[in-house]
């Protein structure tokens, strides 16, 4: 029997690289998340996702990444430091992490300033489009 973590094995490229995953708190397309990881995982290796530690696509990403056997950097937002400061601190915190590749599933302003900072750090962005059969929670985008 052939469990993800056997495939990613057996197919990952040796050359891996370092992804930063981003998108909405209330993002829930968990099919989605993670054929785009998979996808991703198969053609260009991931040796380490990092992620924001926030529900949504952040944990659908972590999730993905326990199942296949990929480390990964949670870097949450220090709230009761920073306030509302907290999101965009954390966006710069995961970028001294110097991800390769930055992999943005649908989100709102947060995701945008991850995008936003990722290009000026010369990151290579890929953008998830969302797919026709989304599922997304009620809340904010």
């Amino acid at each position: 029997m052939v469990t993800a973590l056997s495939a990613a094995r057996r197919f990952a490229p040796a050359d891996k690289v370092k992804v930063l995953v981003c998108g909405g708190r209330d993002y829930a397309n968990k099919e989605h998340v993670w054929s785009t990881l998979t996808d991703f995982h198969m053609k260009n290796g991931i040796d380490i996702l990092i992620q924001g530690g926030a529900p949504g696509a952040d944990r659908l990403a972590k999730t993905w990444a326990d199942q296949y056997g990929v480390h990964h950097a949670d870097v949450p937002a220090l709230w009761d430091f920073y306030s509302k400061g907290a999101g965009p601190r954390r966006n710069s915190a995961m970028l001294l992490l110097q991800p390769d590749f930055l992999i943005a599933f649908p989100g709102g302003n947060g995701t945008a300033d991850m995008i936003s900072k990722a290009t000026k750090a010369g990151v290579k962005i890929a953008r998830a489009a969302e797919q026709q059969t989304s599922q997304r929670t009620e809340g904010k985008p």
